[in-house]
C-alpha cells in the first residue's frame, strides 16, 4: 500500500514503508523508507533498482543510525521511465531526490549511491547544501567518464536494440542469460538514459563543497580507480575520505557490503 502522507520517523521504524512522489514532469518516481534518526537516501547503479541495498545488506545496516530511503531512480524499477533523452538531466533527477526528502518529512540528509548513482552524490556535493554527508562508490571526477566512456557503452546499446528489434539472438551465440536480459530490457529508455549522460556536467575535486568519502576497488573499472590513485593528494588536501578495496569489482563496492561497512559507517557516524 503507498504512503499518501508523509513518512514521519514514528511510521516507519523497522517495518519497510513504500511510497511515490510525482515530479515536477508529472512522473511517477516510488522509493521505499526504513529506520528513525537521520536521513539517508540510497541511490543505485544503471541498471539497478532500489531492491539491490535490500539484498546487500546495507538497509541492514544502516537502519540501525538512519532513516533509510531506497529510490528507484527515474527510468529503473517501479518509478517511471521514458525512451527522451530530456527525462534523464541531472537536475531532474535531483529534484525528485529532494521532493522524496522533504516528503519524508526531512529538510537534510545524507547521501550514499553506487556507480550511476554516485555521478549523482558528486553533484549534490557540490550544490545542494540541504546534503550533510556523502558517500560515493564507483564514480569519478571531471567530465572523462562521460566524455569517452558513455559512448562507448551507447555504441554497445546500439548494437544491443538491432539484435532485438531484428529478433537475431541466435546468430549473435549470446548465451541464454543474454537473450533473456535483452528481451527483459527496455533498450530505448536505457539508451535514453546514456545520452542525457553524454551531456550530464563532471565535478573537479575543488568544487566539492560538502563532506564527501569516496571508493572503489581494485578490480573496478580502470577510469574510476585510477582517479582515486593518481589525485589523491588532491583528495586529502579538499579534506574528501578514499580508499581502494583490495580485490572487489565495480558491483562489488555495493555487494560486499561486509567488507565495505566498517569504512562507510566510521565516515557517517564520526
Amino acid at each position: 500500500m503507498y504512503l499518501q502522507d508523509k513518512c514521519l520517523e514514528s511510521e516507519v521504524s523497522n517495518v519497510m514503508k513504500k511510497g511515490y512522489i510525482i515530479s515536477e514532469d508529472k512522473a511517477k518516481i516510488v522509493y521505499s523508507v526504513i529506520g528513525n534518526g537521520p536521513a539517508i537516501v540510497l541511490g543505485h547503479a544503471l541498471g539497478a533498482t532500489k531492491e539491490v541495498w535490500m539484498e546487500s545488506g546495507w538497509v541492514d545496516i544502516l537502519k540501525e543510525h538512519f532513516t533509510v530511503v531506497t529510490i528507484d531512480l527515474r527510468g529503473n524499477g517501479e518509478s517511471d521511465s521514458s525512451s527522451e533523452v530530456d527525462f534523464y538531466t541531472q537536475n531532474k533527477v535531483i529534484s525528485d531526490i529532494n521532493m522524496i526528502v522533504k516528503k519524508c518529512g526531512f529538510t537534510t540528509y545524507n547521501y550514499f549511491g553506487h556507480s550511476y548513482g554516485a555521478t549523482i552524490g558528486l553533484k549534490l556535493c557540490k550544490e545542494n547544501k540541504n546534503v550533510q554527508k556523502v558517500v560515493c562508490a564507483g564514480t569519478n571526477f571531471g567530465e572523462e567518464f562521460f566524455t569517452t566512456i558513455v559512448p562507448d557503452i551507447i555504441a554497445d546499446y546500439q548494437k544491443f536494440k538491432g539484435i532485438k528489434e531484428r529478433n537475431i539472438f541466435d546468430e549473435e551465440n549470446l548465451s541464454n542469460e543474454d537473450i533473456e536480459w535483452l528481451k527483459n530490457t527496455n533498450i530505448n529508455a536505457r539508451l535514453a538514459k546514456l545520452k542525457a549522460m553524454n551531456k550530464w556536467t563532471g565535478v573537479e575535486i575543488n568544487e566539492i563543497k560538502g563532506k564527501l568519502a569516496i571508493y572503489s576497488g581494485e578490480e573496478d573499472i580502470p577510469l574510476v580507480k585510477e582517479d582515486i590513485i593518481n589525485n589523491q593528494e588532491d583528495l586529502n588536501k579538499n579534506g574528501i575520505s578514499s580508499k581502494v578495496f583490495e580485490k572487489l569489482n565495480h558491483a562489488e563496492l555495493v555487494t560486499k557490503s561486509e567488507i565495505v561497512s566498517p569504512w562507510v559507517l566510521e565516515f557517517l557516524l564520526k
